[in-house]
């Protein structure tokens, strides 16, 4: 057989001469830089990835290790590196990084540093749910931040516009945003994909201005939280079930506009 040629080498690189996009980049964990320069030991050095690009290289992963290592060694010493040539861009590199680090074997890359990157190049779906978020006077928590009309379900929110699409998507932010105005307790993960679970299973046949009445009844949100959080059917079809319920009370018992809840 053959030598077989890959696009990129292994090197050797001085410290200094190794760059961190902050852009995409996560940020440094300090307590596992420390952790690194108390334990090092040589056999457990992996090398870092990097990217050759415009006479620079950027690192995409092993960004703790390339901290710990000049902090230990200083600016000159010499780190193990695999070194690609075949990234020409800087989005490139932005996607290699996550894809490297979408592993479930190694200890993942936040949600929330996955979403910068991927709002930072561009990323299409992400881009669009910010705008929307934000088009409700809502925000994501892309950092650490909390509070009033903060959605810090990350996961969740991605799920529902995968789930959802664009315009229903909107629809489901637009409940949520008038029937609570941003409450903790209606952007949390179980209601977030509650609502998008009742949202692609009933719309165009509820009628959202009555449906954001009553969800916005004082005792309605407590009652769904609540609710959803009990019985054998927890997680999204219950929240879901619970938010029929809220609108279906709204109706007489004969109504032929009541949701069928036997559709979840």
């Amino acid at each position: 057989m053959g030598v077989v040629s890959h696009p990129y080498e292994f090197k050797l690189i001085k410290a200094k001469e190794i760059t961190v996009d902050r852009l995409y980049q996560r940020k440094i964990q300090k307590s596992m830089v420390k952790e690194i320069v108390n334990n090092f030991d040589y056999h457990k050095v992996n090398c870092v990835k990097v990217v050759y690009r415009e006479g620079q290289y950027f690192a995409f992963d092993g960004q703790q290790t390339t901290t710990a290592l000049r902090s230990k060694f200083g600016d000159n010493y010499m780190i193990p590196c695999l070194v690609y040539y075949d990234v020409p861009t800087w989005i490139d590199e932005a996607i290699l990084f996550e894809g490297t680090n979408d592993k479930k074997e190694r200890k993942a890359v936040g949600i929330r540093d996955m979403w910068n990157s991927r709002l930072n190049r561009g990323d299409e779906s992400a881009t669009t749910i910010r705008k929307i978020v934000e088009r409700h006077k809502m925000q994501l928590s892309i950092g650490h931040n909390a509070g009033t009309g903060v959605i810090r379900a990350l996961e969740a929110i991605d799920k529902a516009y995968a789930d959802l699409g664009e315009v229903k998507f909107e629809e489901m932010i637009d409940i949520l945003h008038r029937a609570w105005n941003g409450t903790p307790e209606s952007l949390t993960s179980p209601m977030i994909r509650g609502l998008a679970m009742f949202v692609k299973t009933y719309y165009g046949e509820y009628n959202k201005d009555k449906l954001v009445e009553k969800l916005s009844k004082p005792t309605a949100l407590g009652a769904i939280v609540s609710g959803g959080g009990s019985g054998n059917r927890r997680g999204p079809v219950k929240y879901a079930e619970e938010i029929v319920g809220v609108y279906n009370n709204s109706l007489g018992k004969d109504s032929p506009k009541r949701l069928d809840i036997k559709k979840l």
